[in-house]
């Protein structure tokens, strides 16, 4: 008799991120966000984080809002998977430069 194996992904929370080459770009993403919601104390509503993602994001996500959606932990790039598994869900990032460009959830 054969045993079954099941494995198990660990996933991060799903996320939406912008990504850009330039510091300056993302600074400007990121500047659309602290004048809308960030200086109130207020969470960037998920529908206008999409909108600044598809305006300003040089990832193919931001055509989909930035979504990564779910993925398995281990998948992503170290200093990118930790920032996005150490950012409260419904919280934004501040701006980072990690590994080859900038990125914010």
């Amino acid at each position: 008799m054969r045993r079954k194996t099941w494995k198990i992904a660990i996933l991060s929370p799903p996320a939406r991120h912008i990504l850009c080459e330039k510091q300056g770009k993302i600074n400007e993403a990121y500047k659309k966000l602290q004048d809308g919601w960030l200086n109130n104390g207020d969470k960037v509503p998920p529908a206008e984080f999409a909108k600044i993602a598809a305006e300003c994001s040089e990832c193919p996500s931001g055509k989909k809002g930035g979504d990564l959606g779910w993925f398995p932990r281990g998948e992503m790039a170290g200093p990118f998977q930790e920032l996005a598994c150490s950012t409260p869900v419904g919280a934004t990032s501040d701006s980072n430069q990690r590994i080859f460009a900038h990125f914010l959830f």
